[in-house]
């Protein structure tokens, strides 16, 4: 069985707030868990070929 974290990237992922996120990203894949990246962007009319781009 796999276990997954998701792994929430975002421009400025280096706040003092997100410090707890990356630590649970941290530890879980300590233990074997795996990463499941996802991105959040405020650019609302960002272009379709943009967003599939992978």
């Amino acid at each position: 069985m796999s276990y997954w974290v998701f792994d929430h990237i975002e421009v400025d992922d280096y706040l003092a707030f997100d410090k707890p996120k990356r630590d649970v990203v941290t530890f879980a894949t300590a233990i074997g868990w795996q990463k499941l990246p996802y991105f959040i962007t405020a650019w609302s009319d960002e272009p379709e070929a943009s967003i599939r781009a992978a």
